[in-house]
């Protein structure tokens, strides 16, 4: 009992060592030349020793807009992207889209801590992120 409660003292003396880092990203996207509505936008930081953190998620307006913002505490600088979840370029099953692409944008470092939102401007959905993923149900 006493070595579980001094690792728990030991976890919350090392977490009060961590920086808040805050991202705030606005973008529109776009498919076919066309402006995509209700698209998945995910806000994630890559992590070393253990699974990406998704801190914030939203939807795409009618017109495509998205704007997002997430805080992170994390001891050492972040490195965020946006995961967009899409079937953009994807061939339809008897009528029905069964996959989706699962697209990374890496966001520069600017964008961390910034006072203003970083503008993403215009994502084309028919270029490949930085990764990409097909899912399939």
């Amino acid at each position: 009992m006493r070595a579980l409660l001094q690792l728990i003292f030991l976890g919350i003396f090392v977490l009060s060592f961590a920086k808040e880092w805050t991202v705030k990203v606005r973008g529109q996207v776009v498919c076919n030349r066309q402006v995509v509505g209700n698209v998945a936008v995910e806000l994630r930081e890559h992590d070393i020793l253990d699974p990406d953190d998704s801190f914030a998620f939203t939807r795409t307006d009618r017109n495509g807009y998205f704007s997002i913002k997430g805080k992170e505490n994390e001891y050492t600088s972040i490195s965020p992207y946006l995961r967009i979840i899409h079937d953009c370029d994807m061939s339809d099953r008897n009528g029905k889209k069964k996959c989706r692409r699962q697209s990374d944008y890496e966001i520069p470092t600017k964008a961390i801590n910034a006072d203003r939102e970083f503008d993403m401007d215009l994502i084309n959905l028919n270029i490949k992120g930085h990764s990409e993923k097909q899912i399939c149900d």
